[in-house]
């Protein structure tokens, strides 16, 4: 992560080496993110002339939804007993950013652009969703039943660091349409999650809340509280990295895009453990893909005439 950051203010000092012509803007839009986790498994100290088998499973915190077996042979890569396992998971995140962005432009091409800046993120989801709609009817009976109230909700603060190269094309006097694509960089503030549950016919009152950062579970049982950790493979690092494309529609000081991110850098930090009687190596890998769609005003100074 470091490293993308420093090659990042590398390119950045470069452009703005040259002449050019910097605006300054304001930002907000909403945003829709997914998170996707992979744990893999593969031998240790495999010959590379020799078939290896790789287990895979992709789940979404703790909730398994997906199990399969790859073998290389020859290359090629297959899959092998696909398993999907039934079981409810977490639901896609949504939330806004909001900040201050900047718009360089360059005086010998002024169709090319920079654009960076730094932006609040607030996402969450809440509640829980299931594979299918019956499953989905079926637990929020059952949770009606047990509970007479009862939540699950995750949170993720963070501060995202844009810097896109961008292209103009002029449409008309004062209207603007422009593609753009470059890195994103983000830095976590907190990413919790509270699991709710409260029936007095039953006697439970319980509440879990979950520090993906820290890995540190705090639990609440009728107003006693218990400590615990969460397992390897599920703690987060507050730092990762992104790839996004984007277009947009510029009308005077007004703008308007939709931007689309992939993760390329693992949020789980190459988590490893090692299981040496088995000869396993197991690794978490996490990735969020994140779509925006921003509304900005630009404060473009004036020029003399």
């Amino acid at each position: 992560m470091r490293r993308h950051i420093l090659s990042a203010l590398v390119v950045l000092a470069t452009v703005t080496a040259y002449a050019g012509q910097l605006h300054v803007g304001l930002e907000a839009g909403y945003d829709f993110a997914h998170l996707r986790s992979f744990f893999v498994t593969t031998e240790q100290n495999a010959s590379k002339q020799e078939s290896t088998t790789v287990s895979h499973v992709i789940y979404q915190h703790d909730k398994v939804i997906e199990t399969y077996d790859e073998v290389d042979i020859n290359g090629r890569t297959q899959k092998q007993d696909k398993n999907i396992t039934a079981t409810y998971r977490l639901p896609q995140m949504h939330g806004f950013h909001v900040g201050p962005t900047f718009d360089y432009r360059f005086t010998k091409i002024p169709s090319l652009g920079l654009r960076f800046g730094a932006q609040f993120v607030f996402l969450a989801t809440g509640g829980l969703i299931f594979d299918t709609k019956k499953e989905r009817d079926e637990r929020i009976s059952e949770y009606k039943k047990s509970y007479e109230s009862s939540s699950y909700v995750t949170q993720l603060y963070r501060i995202q660091l844009p810097l896109r190269l961008s292209y103009t094309f002029k449409i008309k006097k004062d209207t603007e349409l422009w593609l753009m694509t470059g890195p994103k960089f983000n830095i976590g503030i907190a990413m919790v999650t509270d699991d709710v549950r409260f029936s007095r016919a039953n006697d439970v009152d319980y509440k879990v809340h979950t520090d993906y950062y820290s890995g540190r579970i705090t639990i609440t049982d009728h107003g006693v509280k218990s400590y615990a950790e969460l397992d390897w493979e599920n703690k987060y690092i507050p730092f990762d990295a992104s790839w996004g494309f984007g277009i947009g529609f510029s009308y005077k000081d007004f703008s308007v895009c939709a931007v689309y991110d992939l993760g390329i850098s693992d949020m789980g930090g190459y988590q490893k453990y090692s299981n040496t009687d088995l000869k396993l190596d197991y690794k978490a890998l996490t990735y969020i893909n994140q779509l925006q769609v921003v509304l900005s005003y630009t404060f473009k100074a004036k020029t003399k005439k």
